[in-house]
């Protein structure tokens, strides 16, 4: 993956600030894991 390459997201998480957390989302429609 590099700078400008398109990927599909979900909203993981939104912090009381209203920050987003997102969670990538695989070819194959399985999550990505952040940690």
């Amino acid at each position: 993956m590099k700078v400008g390459d398109k990927i599909q997201v979900e909203i993981g998480e939104i912090d009381p600030k209203g920050k987003l957390s997102l969670v990538p989302v695989l070819e194959d429609g399985t999550t990505g894991s952040a940690e």
